[in-house]
């Protein structure tokens, strides 16, 4: 038995242009940090295609409104990007959360901005949200090592964390920025 087998072949060309708009997914990771670079820089309009989630949606309501105390709800990643930001930020600001956020540890992240001269005072109990934050626009930042926490994976180690490193879980980067901002666990 012999069976025929129709063979087709197509041509591809490519065109001489292309027009068109990529469209990545976003993360509440990369979408937070796409709502600080917009702050520091001064923009107005928020990026698009930003994470729906709890964390992105805390940040660009009190971006949108800066009110004098900043209710992050349950939002991890925003308290630590947020808090960071608002070290930056002219004027004080208090940063809070829900009751459980106020139990989750940021003593870490406190101690990584006052080091790059942040002023930052605990409102409640040491180690711990709320955040008092007098924002400097003109803090110079610098490099801070820290300790990092032992993960998942049992490891550790130091962190060096450096003004212009982005790959850290950073909050703020940039002219006169702070790195490091990232620092905990729970998200």
């Amino acid at each position: 038995f012999v069976e025929k087998i129709k063979v087709m072949q197509i041509k591809l060309v490519a065109p001489k242009t292309i027009k068109g708009r990529v469209v990545l997914p976003s993360s509440k990771s990369i979408s937070n940090r796409a709502l600080v670079i917009n702050s520091l820089a001064g923009v107005e309009q928020l990026p698009e295609n930003v994470s729906d989630c709890d964390d992105t949606r805390v940040m660009m309501g009190w971006l949108k409104s800066r009110p004098e105390v900043v209710d992050i709800g349950a939002a991890g990643t925003a308290m630590r990007f947020s808090s960071a930001l608002l070290a930056v930020t002219e004027g004080t600001r208090v940063i809070t959360g829900t009751e459980r956020m106020k139990q989750r540890p940021i003593g870490v992240l406190v101690d990584a901005l006052r080091r790059l001269g942040a002023g930052v005072e605990y409102v409640e109990k040491e180690g711990f949200p709320p955040l008092r934050i007098m924002g400097n626009p003109e803090m110079e930042g610098g490099e801070v090592r820290l300790r990092a926490e032992a993960g998942a994976d049992g490891q550790g180690g130091e962190s060096p964390l450096h003004r212009h490193d982005a790959c850290h879980h950073a909050g703020v980067w940039g002219s006169g920025g702070v790195d490091g901002a990232g620092l905990g666990r729970g998200d």
